[in-house]
């Protein structure tokens, strides 16, 4: 993990938000860029760095915006990853700022890395979260919500990042390991049996 923050030029004492997806308008990068710009560059003496894995028809448009809000020294792009894992590892707090997230995937993936998440109100978020005990909710389209969350984040340090995630983690073995789900679907089906027939 420091070998890779290295490879990124990322101090070593840096908190690192990551996100990642395909860079399209329902993914809301624009948004987390802005919110960025609000996000103070320390906190608590430790620099704030945001790491971006992701490609898509908004790359150009994206990158231009980070330039003109001036972010290149804390903003690291690190291009689409078929395995995204080592930046989830290499990471202090996921966020995810989609406008439209139905499942909600990177979140499980974010919590089986033992990572916080603030993410927005989208329908697999909503259906995932427990707010403000698995993780932190906040609304769509509101780059200034988004930064006084990731802000507010930062600034509880690790106990309450570690409080978040293992809470999520918890959630995520009872729910949605393919183990959990198939208890769930098996459930289901026992109740919408019938039952023996009065008299028999």
């Amino acid at each position: 993990m420091q070998a890779r923050r290295q490879s990124l030029q990322i101090p070593a004492d840096a908190v690192v938000l990551f996100s990642l997806g395909r860079f399209v308008d329902k993914k809301g990068f624009d948004d987390l860029l802005s919110a960025f710009a609000r996000v103070p560059r320390d906190i608590h003496g430790r620099p704030v760095i945001l790491v971006i894995a992701g490609d898509g028809p908004l790359r150009k448009q994206l990158h231009h915006m980070a330039r003109q809000l001036a972010l290149a020294p804390r903003l690291r792009w690190v291009g689409w990853q078929n395995d995204p894992g080592p930046y989830y590892d290499l990471a202090d707090v996921f966020v995810c700022p989609s406008r439209e997230e139905p499942l909600g995937n990177v979140i499980l993936e974010a919590w089986a890395h033992r990572l916080p998440v603030i993410t927005t109100r989208t329908p697999g978020p909503l259906e995932l979260i427990a707010e403000e005990e698995s993780g932190l909710l906040v609304e769509i389209r509101d780059p200034a919500a988004l930064a006084a969350g990731i802000s507010a984040l930062v600034k509880a340090g690790p106990a309450a990042w570690r409080s978040l995630a293992e809470k999520g983690l918890t959630s995520l073995k009872q729910h949605h390991t393919e183990e959990a789900v198939l208890k769930d679907y098996l459930a289901l089906y026992a109740e919408l049996q019938p039952g023996p027939a009065v008299g028999t």
